[in-house]
């Protein structure tokens, strides 16, 4: 746990419990609730009128004599004034209620506190989230403190503090639930002049009001492009791109400036892979060869390590031609596995539905080392023609695979 919270665990292990009368509470500022109007209590009023209130609220000394403000448990508070009204009218007692009292610290371990309560029992809206949260950053609290204080992912508070671009009246209208998350996320890629002018739209019984996805294709013009699809490297390209707050996508703002360093990238990338393609397939099939003569001619050992080795190029091949990149591994398991993540139909080329064909494989995976250098390394003229066989799959699936790639980027430029 991080300190922040064993701090606050610290301070509520030595927190003074008591009972205060009604009349000597009011709601803090720091409530999250606070100048709200009164919440929904009907699911808390039959436990209140049967047994009280069970929880101690959370409360601190305020600048009047003997008073209290309630920094969390507002609801609990207001189904005890309701109690107590009805208890009044039939002349009966009033309970005092039940209460953790803080220390006076500052005021954004006060809201902290509330938050902590709130988000336990009744989930708040973002909106009030945001206003909760920025609170605490003017109190001097960080990102990360928020999401340790609150045990929440970082992009959770981003996203609720990326609420303060937008207009105050276009926050009023998402936490009234009027307009909806996949509309707000997209209106903080908006300027002001462009929220401005969508709530206009809003405004306008007879005009089409963008939302949604439809939104986002407003704001770009028709064509909005994630960052995700360029083939380019964005930060050196210095094409000007748009954040979206919630810190999930990015956008960018001149589709006319992508497309030309998008083409230009396609261009680069398949002359560069053609040529991976020429290099690295015919030097696989060469090794091929040479395996099939080494086996042919009674040289096993060399056999195994030239099937090894043919079959290490192409998966190495593929890596080159749809990523332009090669891991950097002789582990035929390793670049095994990783070829075939990245081309599913590579999944059919070494079965192992028997203990021979497993075996086959071992020797293959064991033949970069040990065929050249143990003297106890043995594959038989059977496990040599499976692997001949095998090979010849794997070869013509990576080829299937490349040419596919090479006429994608063809299609493309």
């Amino acid at each position: 746990m991080n300190n922040r919270r064993d701090r606050y665990s610290q301070r509520s292990r030595t927190m003074k419990l008591d009972f205060i009368p009604l009349d000597k509470l009011s709601v803090s500022k720091s409530n999250m609730r606070f100048a709200k109007k009164a919440p929904d209590v009907s699911d808390l009023l039959p436990t209140v009128r049967a047994r009280g209130v069970l929880m101690p609220i959370l409360v601190r000394p305020n600048c009047a004599p003997g008073g209290f403000e309630i920094v969390a448990g507002r609801r609990r508070f207001t189904a005890a004034g309701i109690v107590a009204d009805e208890r009044r009218a039939a002349r009966e007692e009033v309970e005092p209620m039940p209460c953790a009292i803080l220390d006076d610290g500052d005021d954004a371990d006060a809201i902290e506190a509330s938050l902590i309560e709130n988000i336990a029992r009744l989930d708040a809206d973002e909106v009030t989230q945001w206003e909760t949260f920025t609170r605490l950053v003017k109190e001097g609290r960080t990102i990360d403190d928020i999401a340790a204080t609150f045990g929440l992912p970082e992009l959770t508070v981003k996203r609720v503090l990326a609420l303060g671009n937008l207009l105050p009246r276009i926050r009023s209208l998402y936490a009234a639930e009027k307009i909806d998350r996949a509309t707000v996320r997209h209106l903080t890629l908006a300027s002001k002049s462009q929220q401005k002018a969508w709530l206009a739209l809003a405004d306008d019984a007879q005009a089409y009001c963008p939302t949604g996805h439809q939104l986002k294709a407003w704001l770009f013009g028709g064509q909005s492009i994630p960052v995700s699809h360029a083939l380019f490297d964005v930060d050196a390209s210095g094409l000007a791109v748009i954040a979206d707050l919630f810190g999930e996508d990015r956008y960018f703002a001149d589709a006319d400036a992508f497309w030309t360093a998008q083409n230009a990238a396609i261009a680069e990338a398949l002359a560069e892979t053609q040529d991976y393609f020429e290099e690295w397939f015919a030097s696989a099939k060469n090794f091929e060869t040479l395996a099939v003569a080494a086996r042919d001619g009674g040289m096993p050992k060399e056999a195994a390590f030239l099937f090894h080795q043919a079959t290490e190029r192409l998966y190495q091949c593929l890596f080159l031609v749809r990523t332009l990149y090669m891991p950097k591994t002789h582990n035929l398991n390793r670049l095994r596995s990783l070829a075939e993540d990245l081309e599913p139909r590579l999944k059919q080329v070494w079965p192992s539905t028997n203990k021979d064909e497993r075996q086959a494989y071992a020797r293959l995976r064991e033949a970069c080392i040990k065929a050249r250098y143990s003297r106890e390394y043995r594959i038989t003229a059977e496990q040599l023609a499976w692997l001949g066989e095998r090979v010849a799959v794997l070869k013509s699936v990576v080829e299937s695979a490349c040419v596919e790639r090479l006429n994608t980027l063809a299609n493309a430029a």
